[in-house]
């Protein structure tokens, strides 16, 4: 075998896992752009204070960003699968991977951002795992790059054109639609089926709650929410929430309220908010502090809709998809 030949089989296996490693991570960024913002928003803070970078200036760019960043990152790694533009993708990730390894880097030097967020709420890395995952993954693309153009198409120019036109518009929609609807799929400790009456009883191997930070609603409430029918509006910030979506859910809870459910509000909004709000918007049913943190990990929406049977997420609804209360009578039935 010509030695041309044996160096096109080492390209073909790095391209395809590289590929496939970061059609992951752009995959966990796109179905959860919200969450990813939280991670960037995290690090403007920090170089807010390290570097003077001004949160203001930056921050309020972090959902852009994290659209952004995720979108290309898939695209990227589709292009490198199937051999799209080598020149492009590989310089691309080239000069991502060395963005993402100076991030690692400042997080495992400085350990001020305890988790890069490299794919999202899926698989959590320390800072020292995802550095060195980076420079791994730098010294492989940096091969792919000098060598791009050993990397070919799997397919004809016509069929490479129409594949990248419909990825160019699938990605984006699907970061979207999981924008608006929250992510199809639901990594969060709080997702549809999780039996949160033992994940905030029982620890995990770490010593931590598997669904640390969530306090129960029997002082407060008069109930145990993890017995019978429950219905959770989580509203992270109520000066930032949609009118419109909250009016929707408050009315969704005073008609099952009367059919048996157990109805409390959670947020992160100061005492005096919760008290405005509750005489303005004539909230008949328990309201409760809850950490915003948590709140952000229970539901990206704000305000957002859960709907718990015994303990079990049976459901969740965002701000742009409050269910009527027959579809939630026949969820827990």
């Amino acid at each position: 075998m010509k030695a041309y030949q044996k160096r096109l089989i080492p390209i073909y296996v790095i391209r395809i896992l590289i590929g496939l490693l970061f059609l992951f991570s752009g995959f966990v960024k796109i179905n959860d752009p919200i969450g990813f913002s939280y991670k960037l928003d995290e690090y403007f803070h920090v170089f807010d204070a390290s570097f003077g970078l001004p949160y203001s200036v930056f921050g309020p760019w972090s959902l852009n960003l994290a659209f952004l960043i995720g979108i290309l990152e898939t695209l990227l790694a589709i292009n490198l699968i199937f051999g799209f533009a080598p020149g492009f993708t590989t310089t691309s990730l080239l000069v991502m991977i060395i963005f993402f390894t100076f991030l690692t880097g400042y997080s495992a030097i400085t350990k001020k951002v305890t988790d890069c967020g490299c794919f999202g709420d899926a698989i959590k890395l320390t800072p020292i795992q995802s550095f060195i995952k980076d420079v791994f993954l730098a010294g492989f693309i940096g091969y792919l790059f000098v060598y791009k153009d050993s990397i070919y198409p799997f397919f004809k120019n016509l069929i490479n054109t129409i594949l990248s036109i419909m990825f160019a518009l699938i990605i984006p929609f699907y970061a979207w639609y999981c924008y608006k609807y929250l992510p199809v799929v639901d990594f969060l400790p709080y997702s549809i089926g999780s039996d949160l009456a033992y994940k905030t009883t029982t620890r995990g191997r770490d010593g931590q709650f598997l669904a640390h930070g969530y306090e129960p609603l029997k002082s407060e409430c008069g109930f145990e929410e993890f017995k019978g029918k429950t219905m959770w509006i989580i509203v992270e910030d109520f000066q930032k929430s949609l009118p419109a979506a909250l009016n929707q859910a408050i009315s969704l809870a005073n008609q099952l309220q009367s059919k048996g459910f157990q109805i409390a509000l959670l947020t992160a909004s100061g005492s005096d908010i919760r008290n405005s709000f509750k005489q303005s918007l004539n909230i008949p049913f328990c309201m409760v502090p809850q950490d915003q943190t948590t709140l952000k990990s229970m539901i990206r929406s704000n305000p957002g809709v859960i709907i718990l049977k015994d303990g079990v997420v049976k459901a969740k609804f965002s701000c742009n998809s409050i269910p009527s209360a027959e579809k939630v009578l026949d969820i827990v039935k």
